[in-house]
């Protein structure tokens, strides 16, 4: 009767684990609510989940419950096929746990699974507990069967996701090669009034800089072109903003000491988030020098950096406030910054902040404005935030 109870138990807990992970978007929401239904069968009160990489050969801790002042920089130089024995695989992993954590007393509990889907080695999951319990053979392919199986759901959802991605910048690509047409047609009409103006030196003269104006916006719809047919222009990894966006201030320090601008910079504790750093910089970079223009005279930018819940849209963000102390913006030019070609400066070519809104587009978030003519501009950059803390 026992047995058969037992069995049940595990049987209810499979069955909610299959019809809740389909509703997590993160892995690391996905390996916390493993960890807590696998703790209720096995009796587990500590995990560590680490990724593979095939070619660095090592595993990386990506997330971990019950243990605290864990190391998250943590990595484990082992070859695919030591990760394939069990033996090789425990031994190489207690090894470094007696090293860089207070687990020495702990270890015979510990075991660890290599996670395969699809027939790919995806990574490993270490399990153990304070009681010195040993896990049983039934319990460790359960815990092998669930990891697998995880990981296996997640890389479709990655799938879905991807070829979602993958259409969203194929109507990128679609608005950009329509916007190439204006500056062609502009360059066409000058060529032609330019042929009817040839004697006239100062007409010829202004003509030659409106074609040298569109030209400037060819480039630019031109790199962007480059840019996104780069297929590692949005590959996403976990990256410290905080440390990016000092990056990007050190950039500009010498504008603000020119421009005799005061810095104010503070931000929370965040976690690290999945972002394409390059582009994050040529964002960052992008509205912070326009709020350093928008200050000719001096004044204060102000920066800040903080968890974000926007009341109309799902799920966490990580929100940039980048705001200045300059002229404004009209509020009849408000709702048209962001659009291609329109701009408020006189030698401008109107792309800057079209380019913001198109990568922030493309990490699935979003850019909000607000100013006051006279006062000064806060720019909000929102980027998705999977998780806004680790639980343990």
């Amino acid at each position: 009767f026992d047995q058969s109870k037992k069995k049940i138990g595990e049987l209810s807990i499979l069955y909610e684990i299959a019809s809740t992970l389909s509703t997590l978007e993160s892995f690391e929401r996905i390996s916390d609510f493993i960890y807590k239904q696998v703790k209720k069968i096995v009796g587990v009160d500590f995990a560590l989940w680490f990724g593979w990489s095939e070619k660095e050969k090592k595993l990386s801790l990506n997330f971990y419950q019950g243990l605290e002042n864990t190391r998250r920089d943590l990595q484990i130089p082992l070859e695919r096929q030591e990760i394939l024995d069990s033996d090789k695989l425990n031994t190489g992993i207690k090894g470094k746990l007696k090293g860089d954590f207070d687990l020495s007393q702990y270890l015979d509990s510990v075991t660890s699974f290599p996670i395969i889907a699809e027939g790919m080695l995806h990574g490993v999951v270490s399990v153990g507990n304070r009681k010195h319990k040993s896990i049983s053979e039934d319990q460790k392919t359960l815990i092998s069967i669930i990891a697998s199986q995880t990981a296996s759901l997640y890389e479709r959802q990655r799938s879905i996701l991807n070829a979602s991605r993958l259409l969203t910048m194929g109507k990128m690509m679609s608005e950009i090669t329509h916007d190439l047409k204006k500056p062609l047609t502009n360059i066409k009409g000058i060529l032609q009034l330019l042929k009817e103006k040839w004697s006239d030196a100062e007409a010829k003269e202004k003509f030659f800089d409106m074609v040298e104006q569109e030209i400037f916006r060819l480039n630019g719809l031109a790199k962007e072109i480059v840019n996104f047919s780069n297929p590692n222009k949005y590959e996403l990894e976990k990256k410290d903003i905080r440390l990016t966006l000092q990056r990007a201030l050190n950039l500009v320090k010498r504008d603000l000491d020119t421009r005799k601008i005061n810095l104010k910079w503070g931000y929370q504790e965040v976690p690290p988030i999945f972002v394409n750093e390059n582009g994050i910089m040529e964002i960052l970079l992008n509205v912070i020098l326009n709020a350093i223009e928008a200050m000719p005279e001096g004044g204060e930018l102000r920066v800040s950096l903080k968890p974000h819940q926007e009341p109309k849209k799902k799920g966490q963000y990580l929100q940039i406030c980048i705001a200045d102390t300059g002229c404004g913006i009209a509020p009849e030019d408000l709702d048209r910054i962001s659009d291609r070609y329109f701009t408020t400066k006189k030698d401008g070519t109107g792309l800057g902040l079209a380019v913001v809104e198109r990568i922030i587009k493309a990490h699935g978030g979003f850019v909000s404005v607000e100013s006051e003519l006279g006062k000064g501009t806060s720019f909000f950059v929102n980027l998705p935030a999977e998780e806004l803390r680790v639980e343990s």
